[in-house]
């Protein structure tokens, strides 16, 4: 009687091998980086800092449509812009009414720290400081993340500008940017930018019910400037 052998086979390849790529490196801030790669005939780009393609924005992917805060009325333009005193990322108070009187103030409302994009958002502020600063403007990100989570955010990607934190959720709902429920989270933070004149007053708003929408960066510094000649 023959004896019968097994057979043996290699495993069958579910996936072409991938050729390796060119080596690159990252050289710079995590969020305004200079890549560089071989061979050494091509040249290095400076980028400024965007969202990673195809990836999600994390905390920011919500289930079901976000409620708005009830029974606030939104501050509009032309109204004066409410008071109010924040913790910054430095663990200092910050009142409004104490930062007006010099030049244009820009109120950045975000989602979240560590986001892709509100780290774009905040990011572009950085990215333009020097011609906001042109322009006599002040400069605060808002979010109702801790102090702590904002003093980290802000060392991670290098803002020349103080985050305040709306812990207790009252600014952001005395300005009627509030969501009562977003997704899994309460009390978040709706994207928004407030720009106010020298006395208070707000001169120009942008609010997106988008969460995935960020401000334009070019009409921020065209409403800026158009305060700062006015």
């Amino acid at each position: 009687m023959r004896s019968r052998r097994r057979r043996t086979t290699s495993p069958r390849r579910l996936f072409a091998p991938t050729p390796p790529a060119a080596s690159s490196t990252l050289t710079g801030s995590p969020s305004c980086f200079t890549l560089s790669s071989s061979p050494a005939n091509s040249a290095p780009a400076t980028r400024r800092w965007r969202p990673p393609s195809g990836r999600p924005a994390e905390r920011e992917r919500i289930n079901g449509k976000p409620r708005v805060a009830a029974g606030v009325s939104p501050v509009e333009v032309g109204q004066r812009a409410p008071d109010f005193t924040m913790t910054s990322d430095e663990g200092k108070k910050v009142a409004l009414s104490q930062e007006l009187g010099a030049g244009p103030v820009l109120l950045s409302w975000y989602v979240f720290d560590f986001t892709n994009v509100c780290t774009g958002q905040l990011c572009s502020h950085r990215d333009d400081f020097g011609a906001l600063q042109q322009f006599g403007a002040k400069v605060f990100g808002i979010s109702t993340d801790s102090h702590h989570s904002h003093k980290a955010f802000r060392q991670l990607h290098k803002l020349p500008y103080p985050l305040l934190s709306d812990w207790n959720k009252r600014v952001s709902r005395a300005y009627g940017v509030l969501y009562e429920t977003f997704g899994d989270y309460e009390g978040v933070s709706k994207r928004s930018v407030f720009i106010l004149d020298r006395g208070g007053i707000v001169r120009f708003k942008w609010v997106t019910e988008d969460p995935k929408v960020p401000p334009a960066e070019g009409r921020i510094l065209e409403e800026v400037k158009r305060l700062r000649t006015a």
